[in-house]
Parts: C-alpha cells; sequence; structure tokens
C-alpha cells in the first residue's frame, strides 16, 4: 500500500540502487521482456504471420491490449479459444504495472525505515466522502521495495506466462491441420523453477 510524500526532498532520491534490490530490478525486468516476447510470438501466430513481418507490422503495446488484439485476430480467422481472455488481460495490466514501477520509478530513500522506496505518481488517493479529488500526480505515494515486493512480482509474471502458454498452445492446435505441427512440441507450462530454462528454448521451430 503506498503512502503519501508530502513534498520529497532532492538529497532522498537515490540514483544507484543496493546490489540486491538492483539484482531483484534485474531479474523483473529480463522475466518482463521474455513475457513481452511471448506476447508478440501469440500475435504472430494468432495473424497467420512470421516473426519478422509481426515485429513490422504490429507496434508495441500495452499488454492488455495486445490480449484484446489477439482476440480479435482469433475471431477473425476463425480460431476458437477457451482462455478467458478479459482474465488475462487484466492479470497482464496488474504484472505489467509492477514492472513498470521498478522500471521507471523515481528511487528514494526512506531513511525513518532505513530501506529504499519508489515514488508512486499514478492514480488518486481514497478520500471517502469528501468532494475534492486528490490524485497521486498532486501528492505522489510511496511503495516500499523489498524481497516481498520482488516475490510477488515474479510469481504474477510467472503465472501471465504460464497462462500464455496455454493460450499459445490452444492457437497452435487450432492451427495444426493447416500447418502439419504437434502440439506436443511446444512447452506449456513454466513455474519459478524452470522459467531460467524455459527462457533458452525457442517456442518452435522457424517457419519455412
Amino acid at each position: 500500500m503506498a503512502t503519501p510524500v508530502i513534498g520529497f526532498k532532492i538529497p532522498n532520491i537515490v540514483s544507484r540502487l543496493p546490489t540486491r534490490i538492483a539484482a531483484g530490478v534485474g531479474q523483473i525486468i529480463a522475466l518482463w521482456s521474455y513475457q513481452e516476447s511471448l506476447l508478440t510470438e501469440i500475435t504472430c501466430e494468432a495473424a497467420g504471420v512470421g516473426l519478422a513481418e509481426g515485429r513490422i507490422a504490429f507496434r508495441q503495446q500495452r499488454a492488455d491490449e495486445q490480449i484484446k488484439m489477439i482476440g480479435d485476430l482469433c475471431a477473425i480467422k476463425g480460431i476458437r479459444i477457451s482462455t478467458d481472455m478479459t482474465a488475462l488481460g487484466k492479470k497482464l495490466n496488474d504484472a505489467q504495472n509492477r514492472r513498470n514501477l521498478l522500471a521507471h520509478g523515481l528511487w528514494m530513500r526512506n531513511r525513518t525505515a532505513k530501506t529504499v522506496s519508489v515514488m508512486v505518481a499514478s492514480g488518486t488517493w481514497p478520500l471517502g466522502q469528501r468532494a475534492e479529488r486528490l490524485t497521486k500526480r498532486m501528492i505522489p505515494g510511496e511503495q516500499d521495495i523489498d524481497a516481498q515486493y520482488f516475490a510477488n512480482a515474479r510469481q504474477q509474471i510467472e503465472l501471465t506466462i504460464s497462462l500464455c502458454f496455454e493460450l499459445h498452445s490452444e492457437i497452435v492446435s487450432a492451427r495444426v491441420p493447416s500447418r502439419g505441427k504437434s502440439p506436443s512440441q511446444y512447452p506449456r507450462r513454466v513455474s519459478r523453477e524452470t522459467h531460467p530454462q524455459i527462457l533458452l528454448l525457442r517456442m518452435r521451430q522457424p517457419r519455412s
């Protein structure tokens, strides 16, 4: 839960992160990059184009917006999927927000708790029955970053990667008769224990 920061001083801003924090940030950013590449792969599969064409044709967008596009492409192509795209989009949005806070946030030193935190400048403060609107751009919040935050972020992204593998498998299975490939070629699950190995695998053989 972000807490208000009623003004902050330049000396409180951190430009060099502690090693353990920097390592945690790097792991989350790397894992999310894999998630983004997986979404690109799924988009290309749904559209029936190669990765090179897809990277040129499809602009980079928020993950939840990309999931909507994938759903539209499946509808156009007559590909029936059972994945709850709305729920998946929300999970991706939550995971991406956690990643973006680490990647783009302004880091500060919490001198009282002797920890580092990130300034939160999006959203509004709950004011109950008060009439005025107070946004976090007016008065920023502060999110402490610790081992639990990294664990939650990693767990969220690993979940969306797992769900995206299942979506990818659904789409591939629907296209198998026309492409002559077996669904068994494609990994379906990713977990905290296995994702470093899966990161080294290609999702499929190069298209001919």
